[in-house]
């Protein structure tokens, strides 16, 4: 009679664990498919040309600021008719502002409190103006690379208490984007993600020109980075985590050494598939020269498992213009069809 008892109570945990898993698949929100859109291609890829109905949003760049906090639009070019086409399409749409070589403002517009109001005031009013319905900071740039800069640290934060307060205020999202490792990871502030709705994690460029031949964007890399910025955000944070995957290879030559920009260079997705149609299917490409390194299906498929596994917020695609042309492989439907499995 004890043994039976025994039984029917481990029958009753083991079923209630199962329902409750199935409860937290059922409410857990489906994850986001979010792409990045640069308003320089379009005269090669335009809004027209987006797979919209595999997209939750999609973030236009890029806008940057003065010293002043004076953002410059100069770059964003139609940008009515790119939110009305993905509004039609219930799309959401974010402003992207700074990039690689545009985010050197910060530093300096942080600094002072009346150039943060002021770049806070443009934004909010750009957005409002143009119907945008969030903000993603892209800051990649720091007076010392090496070396995390304390007083840099507070203003940033401050700057991000600043302009979260005023997109709260007016309904957008607030969002950034982060390096995958502690090389430049280290710069952020943990206190960042109190103050944004979002932490984009660019778990891409862990090779280049600058290393020995090899992966920038396998699975070690991806899920390093995102267990880093867990351990630095707190567990808790977890579903506002979106894992960044990228649609271009690095094309390493078979004599490339460390440091030789003539042996190694950055590749994108549809002009390669052109010539090696296994590239949707592996990650490494053989070429005549030396080898192709990317993401196939095989580690996208992995990445998706992950995000929903970590309970993350979903995936960003540096960038969509990279796929187009791609036909039956395409690595957008493939993201869209693993997502909702």
């Amino acid at each position: 009679m004890h043994s039976l008892r025994h039984f029917i109570l481990l029958s009753f945990l083991l079923w209630g664990s199962i329902i409750r898993a199935q409860l937290n698949s059922i409410n857990r929100d489906p994850l986001k498919i979010k792409g990045f859109f640069t308003t320089w291609n379009q005269h090669k890829y335009s809004i027209l040309h987006a797979p919209l109905d595999k997209l939750d949003e999609v973030i236009v760049c890029f806008a940057w600021a003065d010293e002043s906090g004076n953002l410059n639009v100069s770059e964003l070019d139609g940008i009515d008719f790119i939110v009305k086409h993905c509004h039609k399409k219930n799309v959401k749409v974010t402003l992207a502002i700074g990039g690689a070589t545009k985010s050197t403002f910060f530093h300096p517009m942080s600094a002072s409190p009346i150039a943060r109001e002021n770049f806070v005031s443009e934004t909010i009013n750009y957005c409002k103006t143009h119907k945008l319905d969030g903000v993603n900071i892209d800051w990649e740039h720091w007076p010392d690379p090496n070396n995390v800069d304390t007083v840099v640290n507070k203003h940033i934060t401050a700057l991000f208490k600043e302009l979260y307060t005023a997109t709260q205020k007016n309904n957008l999202w607030l969002s950034f984007d982060a390096y995958a490792t502690d090389y430049y990871g280290k710069h952020y502030p943990s206190e960042l993600i109190n103050y944004s709705d979002e932490l984009i994690i660019m778990s891409y460029d862990g090779a280049g020109v600058w290393s020995a031949i090899g992966h920038h964007s396998d699975m070690n890399l991806f899920n390093n980075g995102y267990a880093y910025w867990l351990n630095k955000m707190g567990e808790e944070n977890a579903s506002k985590i979106t894992m960044g995957v990228p649609f271009y290879g690095i094309s390493f030559d078979k004599n490339h050494t460390p440091g030789n920009s003539a042996t190694a260079r950055a590749v994108l997705y549809n002009d390669y598939l052109i010539d090696h149609k296994k590239a949707y299917d592996n990650d490494t490409i053989q070429t005549k020269k030396g080898v192709i390194i990317h993401n196939g299906i095989k580690t996208l498929s992995e990445k998706v498992a992950a995000v929903k596994e970590n309970g993350n917020l979903g995936l960003a695609i540096w960038e969509i213009s990279f796929d187009q042309g791609t036909g039956k492989q395409s690595l957008i439907d493939f993201l869209f069809q693993e997502v909702n499995k």
